[in-house]
C-alpha cells in the first residue's frame, strides 16, 4: 500500500509521509529527480534504517535525508 501511495502523490505529500514515517522534520542530503523509482529507493532507504535502528530514524547513516530534531 505504501509503494502505489508514494508513486500516485504530489511531491508535497510524498515528503509529508516521509516526515511522518521518521516522526520529524527532515533536510535533503541528496534530493534525487523526482520519480516513482526514486521515491520507492528513499522510501525503502528509510524503512531499512529504522529497521537496523529498532524502530527509530537513526541521527546518521540515511544516504538521502537527515532528520531535524
Amino acid at each position: 500500500m505504501i509503494r502505489e501511495n508514494i508513486r500516485d502523490c504530489g511531491w508535497n505529500e510524498f515528503e509529508r509521509m516521509t516526515r511522518e514515517r521518521i516522526g520529524s522534520d527532515f533536510t535533503w542530503r541528496v534530493r534525487l529527480r523526482d520519480t516513482p523509482v526514486n521515491r520507492v529507493c528513499i522510501m525503502e532507504s528509510v524503512l531499512t534504517a529504522m529497521v537496523e535502528n529498532f524502530g527509530a530514524f537513526p541521527a546518521e547513516g540515511n544516504r538521502f535525508i537527515a532528520p531535524v530534531r
